[in-house]
């Protein structure tokens, strides 16, 4: 785990799980957070090795890091992309496990795989975040673990509880998809912490009749989460980018302004709910 930055306050700190490529190095472009951040990084990145267990193997290794280098009684977590459905992951083995209190979950443009599962959308592989430009032979494991994370997001099943103070209103979701079997009507789900997920607005290739993966659910509030696992986004905040430029020098004012935004949410409610 590492430091990515120090905050002024004492309030939880925020962990942030890498994204589909496996680093944490996009976080380090954040702005200015009250919060301590810490980043953890796919231990498997330099060995281009898939994880055995999948994703809820990989939270299981995750929370027991938190609580060995952190050792705290509260966290908020989140994540990029691929990021925020570990960090969903987590929550349970977190609170469960190790008594830690996860106040909230910060998800950044973290698409449901339910909704591309079945598409005919394209990969996007091919479309890295500028912090990978660097290196080829850097874009070359990024590039593979993103197609290990892709089958992982495939494989896995969300939490079944939801958000603290979900309202239930009707979202404009209509997303792609089918809603996973274990669900149905009369279903009354634990609840969790407060979801906020931070949705680009903009698509990669606005012209391209080709839809990329992560744009197949674009025009759903809930990036297609409403649809699978209704209840577990609570709030939507949206931000003026695409899912890879949101932390890049056009856009990381604004993803920092909008992540702020959705902290505040997360401990409003918590300090409510508790």
């Amino acid at each position: 785990m590492e430091t990515i930055t120090r905050g002024k306050s004492r309030k939880a700190p925020l962990v942030l799980i890498h994204d589909g490529g496996g680093t944490t190095a996009s976080y380090h472009a954040l702005i200015n957070l009250e919060h301590d951040i810490y980043g953890i990084e796919n231990p498997l990145f330099h060995a281009s090795k898939p994880w055995k267990g999948g994703i809820p193997a990989m939270a299981r290794a995750y929370s027991a890091l938190v609580e060995l280098e952190l050792g705290q009684t509260s966290v908020l977590l989140g994540g990029w992309s691929f990021g925020g459905l570990v960090a969903l992951e987590m929550v349970d083995i977190l609170q469960i496990e190790y008594g830690i209190d996860v106040q909230g979950v910060l998800l950044l443009d973290s698409v449901c795989p339910t909704s591309w599962k079945f598409s005919a959308a394209r990969n996007d592989y091919h479309v890295l975040s500028t912090a990978y430009a660097a290196c080829l032979s850097s874009k070359l494991l990024v590039m593979n673990m993103m197609k290990q994370s892709t089958l992982m997001a495939e494989q896995w099943q969300a939490p079944q509880w939801q958000s603290t103070m979900s309202d239930h209103r009707e979202h404009n979701c209509c997303c792609a998809g089918s809603p996973l079997p274990s669900e149905g009507k009369g279903m009354s789900p634990r609840r969790g912490p407060l979801v906020v997920l931070v949705r680009c607005l903009n698509r990669l290739n606005p012209g391209d009749k080709a839809i990329a993966r992560v744009d197949i659910s674009r025009d759903c509030e809930t990036l297609g989460w409403e649809h699978a696992r209704p209840g577990l986004v609570s709030r939507t905040v949206e931000c003026n980018a695409n899912h890879f430029n949101l932390f890049t020098k056009d856009f990381v004012h604004e993803t920092t302004e909008k992540i702020r935004e959705a902290l505040v949410a997360m401990e409003s409610d918590f300090a409510g709910f508790a």
